[in-house]
């Protein structure tokens, strides 16, 4: 998530949202409508607004983080997303 991304973050059908990147648009489809919804309220409740300067530095200081950004953990692989250019698909395995 980016500084106001809540504003870019919009349905284009119930279960179907998209947002714009630097140069393209991604896009979610969901299983059904309630995770869609459950995803668009956590977007809503920690989307940063404002600034961007002021937004760093508020975030900064109410997170309690340093100006660096970690390595995540206890990563797991749940399923893999892969596109196939011959079929114009993607596969999920």
């Amino acid at each position: 998530m980016y500084i106001n991304f809540v504003e870019s973050y919009r349905a284009l059908k119930d279960k179907f949202y998209c947002f714009p990147l630097q140069k393209t648009i991604v896009a979610f489809e969901f299983a059904n409508v309630h995770d869609a919804m459950y995803f668009k309220k956590l977007v809503d409740q920690f989307s940063f607004s404002g600034e961007p300067k002021q937004v760093a530095k508020d975030e900064k200081k109410c997170l309690g983080v340093s100006s660096r950004v970690s390595k995540p953990n206890y990563f797991t692989k749940k399923e893999h997303a892969g596109w196939n250019p011959i079929t114009q698909t993607f596969n999920l395995k």
